[in-house]
């Protein structure tokens, strides 16, 4: 007699595969955002849908976790590969809301830099999804999405030292560098996605 449902070991693959593309897609607003600074409030309400949708695909992979006897690759794994994607909508969407709720008036070049890292480091990890969890081309895309990191560091540094050096007036100061470090720990978490798929591929190779 059979007590367990066994899922395909592709399930979950699956699952991240449709999860990454929701991600992928709340990065592309995020960058029209910046990149055509109008309709905010419209645009956020989007973004915030999106982010809805991310939440459902997050719940429904635990869902699975939970119900699931044998998994591809290690519960925890596949528990914190999910929960990094969810973070990584929800700090793009966070940022977006800032500039809501900031009144942000317009944004700089620097700005629209770091929407592009994110929207470029969330294409890699797509991709890098795609072909989890054997192939080796992951590993390229791994050093890819540090590289983008390190540049959204420079970047960082870079705005600050610009904010605190021509910024007189005190809140938009205080707004803009939340602003900064939100976008900044955006990437972050898009780098920390990239090294536990080092990981994973390394401990399942």
């Amino acid at each position: 007699m059979r007590f367990f449902a066994i899922p395909k070991e592709e399930k979950f693959f699956e699952m991240f595969m449709q999860s990454s593309s929701v991600v992928l897609e709340g990065a592309k607003v995020f960058k029209e955002i910046m990149d055509d600074f109008t309709d905010l409030e419209e645009k956020v309400k989007k973004l915030s849908q999106i982010e809805k949708e991310g939440d459902s695909n997050t719940h429904g992979i635990v869902d699975a976790l939970n119900r699931s006897f044998i998994t591809p690759i290690d519960r925890e794994d596949i528990y914190k590969l999910n929960s990094i994607l969810d973070d990584i909508l929800d700090y793009i969407e966070a940022c977006a809301v800032r500039l809501l709720l900031f009144k942000i008036k317009k944004v700089n070049a620097g700005m629209k830099r770091f929407a592009n890292l994110i929207y470029q480091a969330v294409e890699e990890l797509h991709q890098a999804i795609s072909y989890f969890p054997k192939h080796q081309k992951i590993l390229d895309i791994v050093r890819d999405i540090k590289d983008l990191e390190s540049e959204g560091d420079t970047l960082s540094h870079k705005l600050i030292a610009q904010l605190f050096e021509e910024e007189k007036d005190l809140f938009e100061l205080i707004k803009l560098k939340e602003i900064y470090g939100r976008l900044e720990s955006t990437l972050d978490r898009c780098q920390d996605l990239a090294c536990l798929l080092e990981a994973i591929i390394v401990k399942n190779g």
